[in-house]
């Protein structure tokens, strides 16, 4: 455990070494967009490493390189328009992103159904609820573009066509990630995936909140 936090940490720092690059490029062309984009992308880097801090929920080693590999593909794409100029760019985007949103969904699920008394989930019913979700955050992020754009005038969304394009990219990755987590399951069992996320205390917190009761 304690090699993954030193990866996680190790990934978070060359994350940032490369975002911040990307930033001082965009301040040198005077594209202003771009390093707001990339302070918010470095803000949120800080997430994984901050819930490993607290001890609330330690996120897999891949998924902390996936997300942080993201964050900076997303800046050097704003940064060089290959959202504008490369055609399948939002697609890889889109689909990275909705895949692991939808592999968080699935490690809530399995910690949920390990945690609660009330809530019992059949493991081969976690796809269908990772498919919904995944397009549920999909389309609410195809709605926070449009806001983003009337209010900021941002240049998120291009056309009605690259919206209904970004959800039907949402879908094909929320089907990816469903198939995964299905397969994941073959191979660990649940109990040992919620161990490995060390969510306790979070839950504890949780339930003083909530359900001061339990």
């Amino acid at each position: 455990m304690k090699r993954e936090g030193l990866g996680e940490f190790i990934a978070f720092l060359v994350t940032i070494f490369f975002i911040t690059l990307v930033a001082i490029e965009a301040f040198d062309r005077k594209y202003y967009y771009s390093p707001g984009s990339a302070i918010a992308c470095m803000f949120l880097a800080s997430v994984p490493i901050i819930f490993r801090h607290y001890r609330l929920i330690i996120f897999p080693l891949w998924m902390a390189i996936w997300y942080f590999f993201l964050l900076w593909l997303h800046c050097f794409g704003i940064l060089h328009d290959y959202y504008g100029r490369i055609f399948w760019f939002d697609e890889l985007t889109h689909t990275m992103a909705i895949g692991l949103l939808a592999s968080v969904i699935f490690l809530l699920l399995i910690i949920i159904n390990h945690h609660s008394r009330s809530v019992r989930l059949p493991p081969l019913t976690y796809p269908l609820f990772i498919i919904i979700f995944a397009m549920g955050l999909g389309v609410t992020w195809e709605v926070l573009e449009f806001v983003l754009d009337v209010t900021i005038d941002t240049p998120m969304q291009y056309s009605l066509a690259d919206s209904v394009s970004d959800m039907m990219t949402d879908l094909g990755g929320g089907l990816l990630a469903a198939s995964a987590c299905l397969i994941y399951l073959l191979f660990l069992d649940p109990d040992q995936i919620s161990d490995a996320l060390q969510a306790d205390r979070l839950i504890k917190r949780f339930q003083r909140k909530y359900h001061p009761g339990t």
